[in-house]
């Protein structure tokens, strides 16, 4: 569930004007709600000289900050190098603001506007530093705060390798038919059991081909026929990774029959054609979690 801006921005403001401020003097602190407001010592009343406040906002994993200044009237100096507000994430500072708003937003001021400032995650921090003396009287800032709900599914959709599903302070993956959820929650692992029976000839090839393979794949091909056939297996297109130093030691391919175990097969080159010894043979197909190809599909004939 969300809500656009204008929508909690309103709400906020109807939850503060019932709030009654009863510690005016108040210098920073630990901000732990989903919903909240601050403000400089002794709003609307003129603020201290020497302070060095800090709030430190924070809301529970899932959700991120909105920050609003509503009011916000500090002594001007260029680069705000006498009394300043700033707001830092935990990937830097957001922005050091002073001044005064004006209705035609002016080179030289450097007041925070009125669009919302957002945290990348679930903190933000808000510095207040005042000097030794002012100049003009000026009555400091009022500030409100709300916890949104990140989309995690937003960005690279949730890392799922399937869906991604976002609720209110979490999201969850899930898998498509055929599919289920690697321990890890996010990775789909494919389980392929292919049993063919008494078919003159077909085709097998990886899960998705001609697509990229899924990343856990365990699949195993059981190819048998009547006793007396023998089974031709021929590869028509093969890619699955490899490494130039260690023999497929990422995602492979194995062929087993009643005497003997080929392989593992791994890279761009066909394996060489396989006539089982029998009436029966296994293609054994393994993949990891990295680079996925576009694997194998090949078609058997008994004979």
């Amino acid at each position: 569930m969300h809500y656009s801006t204008s929508t909690l921005f309103f709400t906020i403001l109807q939850v503060v004007k019932n709030v009654e401020i009863k510690d005016n003097t108040k210098c920073g602190g630990n901000l732990q709600k989903l919903v909240g407001t601050f403000h400089t010592p002794n709003y609307p009343k003129m603020y201290p000289n020497k302070l060095n406040c800090i709030w430190n906002i924070t809301v529970p994993n899932g959700y991120r900050l909105q920050l609003n200044f509503t009011e916000f009237e500090l002594e001007w100096t260029d680069h705000c190098s006498y009394d300043y507000v700033e707001v830092k994430a935990t990937n830097g500072t957001i922005g050091k603001y002073c001044g005064k708003r004006t209705e035609k937003p002016l080179a030289y001021v450097t007041a925070p506007s009125k669009e919302p400032i957002y945290s990348v995650d679930n903190s933000l921090e808000v510095l207040l530093y005042t000097d030794f003396s002012n100049e003009i009287e000026v009555f400091g800032f009022i500030a409100h705060f709300a916890a949104l709900d990140i989309n995690e599914c937003l960005l690279n959709n949730g890392d799922c390798s399937q869906h991604c599903h976002n609720y209110i302070g979490g999201y969850y993956c899930s898998c498509r038919v055929g599919y289920f959820l690697h321990d890890n929650n996010h990775d789909c692992i494919v389980s392929c059991q292919n049993v063919i029976q008494n078919k003159m000839e077909g085709i097998i090839t990886s899960p998705e081909y001609p697509y990229p393979y899924p990343p856990f794949a365990r699949c195993e091909y059981h190819i048998t026929a009547e006793k007396g056939y023998f089974i031709n297996l021929r590869f028509l297109d093969f890619k699955i990774e490899d490494h130039h130093e260690s023999l497929c030691p990422y995602d492979y391919l194995l062929i087993e029959d009643e005497k003997e175990k080929k392989g593992p097969y791994c890279g761009k080159t066909k394996p060489d054609n396989f006539i089982s010894f029998s009436n029966w043979l296994i293609v054994e197909f393994r993949s990891d979690k990295s680079l996925a190809l576009t694997g194998f599909k090949a078609e058997f004939k008994l004979q």
